[in-house]
């Protein structure tokens, strides 16, 4: 009853669902690359690619979040590269919002504290330590799939994300980036493009 209300171009849309006796099915629209994870590393991506990736994320969870008070604020809770899916034009579309939290539209800050869910590595801190939920640890969560994408490292096997902010804080980021012969190595002016993403989440 609550995923159709959510719709928009970066977010998978719920099209419906079918309970028979023993038979659920949730039917979601069909999105042919399936998931980020898939190609962190693969050279198929162009840094362009990357980019627009990032951002597609971003506007859906500035959505979901609901800066225009437009329906209730969604808390995603497991924002994660194997949850965001791919079209067959590499549009990003944020999907699974099976642990997503509700929370009021009309207030700058929500604050709803609940046990923590979510997977290790893509959590908040503030949120795993406290049980403190804000849209924030949605952001956090972001954060850390930014760094994934420019990297091409997963963070499901180890917890990379110091590793990241101490070359990010020693401006040795160029050191981490992803680097592959078949394609074109990162510009500049797209590596400032990350930096600014990841100020701003």
């Amino acid at each position: 009853m609550t995923l159709p209300r959510y719709c928009h171009e970066n977010l998978i849309s719920l099209l419906g669902f079918c309970r028979q006796e023993d038979e659920m099915i949730l039917v979601y629209e069909y999105a042919s690359r399936g998931s980020l994870d898939r190609y962190l590393n693969s050279p198929l991506l162009t840094w362009t690619q990357r980019l627009k990736i990032c951002l597609d994320v971003a506007k859906g969870l500035s959505y979901l979040h609901d800066p225009r008070e437009t329906h209730q604020r969604l808390i995603h809770c497991d924002v994660k590269s194997s949850n965001i899916i791919l079209d067959e034009h590499w549009n990003a579309k944020v999907s699974d919002l099976g642990l997503s939290v509700m929370g009021p539209a009309n207030e700058q800050y929500s604050v709803i504290v609940i046990l923590a869910a979510g997977t290790p590595g893509y959590c908040d801190p503030q949120y795993a330590m406290t049980h403190t939920l804000t849209k924030e640890s949605d952001v956090y969560s972001l954060g850390v799939v930014l760094f994934e994408v420019l990297c091409g490292n997963g963070c499901v096997q180890q917890i990379l994300v110091p590793t990241w902010i101490e070359s990010y804080e020693e401006k040795k980021l160029y050191d981490i980036i992803f680097k592959d012969p078949t394609i074109q190595p990162l510009e500049q002016s797209a590596l400032k493009t990350f930096q600014t993403l990841r100020i701003a989440v």
